[in-house]
């Protein structure tokens, strides 16, 4: 299965040395094996499951409580951001 996947802001900055994206900072086209939710494609690029993330699959938003479940499709965009904070 092919997937788009686009990293924002610090997300960047918490990838491990060993990740496989061409341009971090850019929209990067993954081949993942088999069926996988975002959980799977977190794991496949470095990133904890256990963290907060703003998503966009498709130009929807996915909660982040919801991430773990959501299966992706073959052609799917993914947009991962850090959770704003402010006060």
């Amino acid at each position: 299965m092919q997937v788009s996947l686009k990293l924002v802001g610090t997300l960047v900055d918490q990838l491990p040395d060993a990740h496989p994206l061409e341009n971090a900072r850019g929209t990067n086209v993954l081949q993942l094996s088999g069926e996988q939710d975002v959980s799977g494609l977190l794991r496949h690029v470095g990133l904890s499951i256990d963290s907060e993330y703003f998503a966009m699959i498709n130009g929807d938003h996915v909660r982040s409580d919801e991430l773990v479940g959501t299966k992706l499709n073959d052609g799917d965009a993914v947009i991962l951001v850090p959770p704003m904070k402010g006060g």
